[in-house]
């Protein structure tokens, strides 16, 4: 060996393991170099996995929906068309019977002079012809059972057309008879609602009065009851009568004036209504009123009166339901009341002079009725399902009773009233 080659083998072995450290800008040009990791955040992944989920919920929905609904159910109904055809078998007794017969030689070479009997490529002897059998023409086998097969697919077809025709409708018969039962079943319903809710009849407290008091003045003297005693009638050993004819006289000299002041009347009682249907209705009951008067007549010498008088009454009156729901009721009714004078009296105050004055308390027997008309609007606010509040303004017009007394009906026969009450409503 060379020294020279020596020299280089040398060389590689003590560079074998050397290796040449990398430059300190080298990671820096390929971080450069490399293009930056893309980074997800996190709300566009919560975004995705929504999406995906609300994917899944629509098309789920769909499926249930498209399942029940009734063209899901028509499809159900309609019958397979697509039917595998059951392989017709053909019957062999069924099939035409072959006949066989013998010929002879000589009637062979008639039927190929003829051309009923075809030769084939191979010669054949005439011994093989006498034992060749004559056929009548019956269709073959596969011919058969095509033309089944056809018949079979013309039968079925027609069948599927009979049978999708005769589904149809049944279907529309059945849709409409079902439709015409719910409809039966939603009025007996209603109507079974409406008889188990009705409530025929309702019960009722009721308070009014006219919304005013009047006062009227006159000139000369007066008296609450014209029936009152005259100066010519009078007896002076009666010690009111005394009185009264010492009043008299001494107005009979002076101006005198006479005051009537009718207090507002005072109406309380207890109805009844009877609901014929939704709309119309009966009211009837039992009422209280109270007629309250006062009388100043004279100058320095006067009588004053002090009158009340108690009726007792019985209306009769018709509603008619103008709106209503479970909460509000509003309607109108018009009517009629009898009235009967049970009690009145009158507290009379005679003084004629200033230190002479005497009291009498008089009983007031009126007999004739009080007739009266009336008509009204009312509300009702229901605050539970069988009790609420009633208000009703209204007008009524009083008839002259032929009585001799003085009241605020004789005085405005035609005037407004206000009633309001409770009423508490029972079941049928």
């Amino acid at each position: 060996m060379k020294k020279e080659d020596k020299w280089i083998q040398d060389i590689r072995k003590s560079l074998e393991d050397y290796s040449e450290p990398l430059p300190s800008h080298l990671w820096e040009e390929l971080e450069k170099e490399l293009p930056a990791p893309k980074v997800i955040p996190m709300w566009r992944r919560w975004q995705t996995a929504a999406a995906a989920a609300v994917l899944v919920l629509a098309v789920s929905s769909l499926t249930v929906w498209f399942w029940s609904s009734p063209s899901a159910q028509y499809i159900q109904q309609i019958p397979v068309a697509s039917q595998e055809v059951q392989p017709h078998t053909v019957n062999e007794s069924s099939l035409p019977q072959v006949t066989v017969k013998e010929v002879t030689p000589s009637e062979a070479h008639e039927y190929l002079a003829q051309g009923q009997i075809k030769k084939t490529t191979d010669e054949v002897s005439p011994q093989t012809y006498a034992t060749l059998p004559v056929e009548e023409k019956v269709p073959a086998p596969a011919i058969i059972k095509e033309e089944s097969e056809k018949t079979e697919e013309n039968n079925i077809t027609k069948a599927e057309k009979e049978n999708t025709e005769d589904t149809k409708q049944l279907r529309q018969q059945r849709m409409e008879a079902d439709k015409r039962q719910m409809q039966r079943n939603q009025y007996l319903a209603y109507a079974q609602s409406k008889a188990s809710n009705k409530q025929k009849w309702s019960v009722g407290v009721t308070a009014g009065n006219t919304p005013y008091s009047t006062s009227s003045s006159f000139g000369g003297f007066g008296r609450l009851d014209t029936r009152a005693m005259s100066l010519e009638t009078l007896n002076p050993t009666n010690r009111v009568e005394a009185a009264y004819s010492q009043v008299l006289l001494n107005n009979r000299e002076q101006v005198t004036q006479t005051d009537i002041r009718h207090r507002t009347p005072v109406t309380i009682g207890a109805s009844v209504k009877w609901n014929l249907n939704d709309d119309w209705a009966i009211e009837s009951g039992l009422n209280y009123t109270l007629l309250s008067s006062e009388l100043h007549s004279g100058s320095q010498s006067y009588v004053e009166e002090e009158q009340k008088l108690h009726y007792i009454g019985i209306p009769l009156k018709i509603h008619r339901t103008i709106w209503q729901n479970k909460l509000f009721n509003f309607y109108a009714s018009a009517g009629g009341m009898v009235e009967k004078c049970v009690s009145g009296e009158q507290e009379v105050t005679y003084a004629y002079d200033t230190n002479s004055i005497e009291k009498e308390t008089r009983s007031l027997d009126i007999s004739p009725l009080q007739w009266s008309v009336m008509a009204a609007v009312g509300a009702q606010v229901n605050i539970v399902k069988r009790f609420g509040i009633y208000i009703e303004p209204g007008m009524a017009y009083y008839f002259d009773d032929g009585s001799d007394v003085e009241t605020i009906r004789k005085q405005h026969p035609f005037n407004f009233n206000l009633q309001f009450g409770l009423r508490f409503s029972l079941s049928k």
